[in-house]
């Protein structure tokens, strides 16, 4: 049996194959560097069926789900209809999982909410996306 497929553990979350990277691809770092400089916040997809598409943040409330009225929609089994939403707070972005099946994860930990920070990695059913922004307030604090 190929350790390319999927499998499933007793909550029904179905655990995504790895993706094999392919000879002469661009490397996740190198995407996030790319789109580092954007003047607002980003989401990228870093895996999963829209791998590499990009999401500016650009609304006060974004909703994220397989519904295809989503501002974010991501087509996929393991995402709930309505997902998760971000808000857009004086703190940055907060996300907030809406009681989906599989949960939302921020760096790998399973949150009902929390703010957003540069380079925080989101995962939401098979998906994996990072949270690019640029802020200007937490340039070298060492020099």
């Amino acid at each position: 049996m190929s350790s390319s497929v999927s499998t499933a553990d007793k909550t029904g979350f179905i655990e995504p194959p790895e993706m094999e990277e392919e000879e002469g691809a661009t490397t996740e770092q190198q995407v996030v560097e790319l789109v580092s400089e954007e003047e607002y916040p980003i989401l990228l997809v870093l895996k999963g069926p829209n791998k590499g598409s990009r999401y500016p943040l650009v609304a006060s409330e974004i909703s994220i789900g397989r519904n295809t009225d989503s501002d974010i929609f991501l087509d996929d089994i393991t995402v709930s209809r309505k997902h998760a939403i971000l808000k857009k707070t004086d703190r940055g972005f907060l996300i907030r999982d809406l009681g989906s099946l599989n949960g939302t994860y921020v760096n790998r930990e399973r949150v009902e909410e929390a703010i957003l920070k540069d380079k925080d990695e989101l995962q939401i059913g098979r998906y994996r996306l990072i949270y690019i922004h640029k802020d200007e307030s937490q340039g070298d604090q060492g020099s």
